[in-house]
């Protein structure tokens, strides 16, 4: 294959979506990670920029491979940093019939060249074990794949229920933003990695949260004062989950298991090729970890969203994170991703505690 890599154009912006609706993520069930209307809105969430890598297979004329390079505002240790985020590796398959996997990331180290960022975070499913083995093998002079910490990703059904057990939970007033932001500022900057917002950006002024609305932004008070704060966000317009296919093991029990789900109330498998109906939960905090308040937050937001035709709100912590019990008791599945520290050994090991709890934005990932 004659391969060139480059960095996207505007043009290409169906074929990068044509590339993501054929290339889904193993597993159990296979997902595709669909980005209808635009790839490039869905680029733009959570990172301050984004650089889209494409190769190019000049002999068919069309995009084999993508990648992304973000550069977001995050807490490293405790401090504002600039911290750079990998995702949407797609392609990869056709990339190492030759030496293509390795020329990307050549590609994308002559843009890590321009020194914006020490390293990079990414995500794998534990799933998709062939990513990993091919990522973390060292191979290919690909950079070190360190990881660092598992994240655990709930999917909290979405009940049809007409009151919350808790009247704590409300949404955020005007006048309130300043404070919710500081409450949520004091919760990210505890933990390793956990993004860095402003008023501008969760007042949807500065493009970061791409249809993020502040009526969907839930605060406790407590004495007057915000003690945690959690954000519904329906991405749907510009990001879609679908089933690809399920392994042989779930296609032959998928009937049991949806009658067993129309019992329980949750909703079931749905059929190959049909389209997982998510809202994402972002912008978690709650003062000292509170149980109280965090169960408070999540049953506000799971009642004003039923019966609006989604099935799960998804949340994601660290494993271990004291409040992980708390979205387990709401869980009806559970993802768990590899978190990897990514850098080149002959620039020396990033120095950041390896003991810190770390939080990612599971919306932004």
């Amino acid at each position: 294959m004659a391969l060139e890599f480059g960095l996207a154009r505007s043009g290409d912006d169906a074929a990068l979506r044509d590339l993501l609706r054929r290339t889904g993520m193993p597993g159990e069930i296979e997902l595709a990670f669909l980005r209808e209307r635009s790839f490039f809105v869905a680029a733009r969430a959570g990172n301050r920029e984004t650089q889209t890598i494409v190769c190019r297979d000049l002999e068919a004329g069309e995009l084999v491979g993508l990648g992304e390079r973000g550069i977001r505002a995050a807490y490293v240790d405790g401090e504002p940093a600039a911290l750079g985020y990998l995702s949407n590796l797609r392609g990869a398959v056709e990339w190492r019939k030759g030496l293509g996997l390795a020329r990307g990331y050549e590609y994308l180290r002559a843009l890590h060249g321009d020194g914006r960022v020490r390293f990079y975070v990414t995500t794998i499913l534990e799933d998709n074990a062939e990513a990993i083995a091919l990522l973390t093998s060292g191979r290919a002079r690909l950079p070190r794949y360190e990881h660092v910490g598992t994240l655990i990703t709930y999917l909290l059904p979405i009940h049809r229920r007409l009151r919350a057990r808790s009247t704590a939970a409300e949404p955020v007033r005007a006048g309130g933003l300043a404070d919710a932001v500081a409450c949520l500022d004091v919760w990210n900057r505890r933990h390793q990695f956990a993004p860095v917002y402003t008023h501008e950006d969760l007042a949807a002024a500065s493009g970061l949260l791409p249809d993020f609305t502040l009526d969907d932004l839930y605060v406790v008070r407590e004495g007057g004062r915000i003690r945690g704060t959690l954000g519904v966000w329906d991405q749907s317009g510009y990001k879609q989950t679908v089933v690809s296919s399920y392994s042989r093991r779930l296609a032959r029990v998928r009937r049991l298991y949806n009658a067993y789900a129309a019992v329980r109330g949750i909703p079931g498998l749905p059929a190959a090729g049909s389209q997982l109906r998510l809202l994402h939960g972002a912008f978690l905090s709650a003062n000292d970890d509170d149980d109280a308040t965090v169960e408070a937050l999540v049953d506000r937001a799971l009642v004003d969203w039923s019966g609006r035709g989604f099935s799960y709100l998804v949340l994601a912590l660290a494993e271990g994170h004291p409040l992980s019990e708390t979205l387990s008791r709401h869980a009806a599945r559970r993802l768990a991703s590899r978190v990897y520290a990514v850098y080149w050994p002959d620039e020396g090991v990033p120095a950041f505690d390896r003991e810190r709890p770390l939080h990612l934005e599971v919306a932004t990932l």
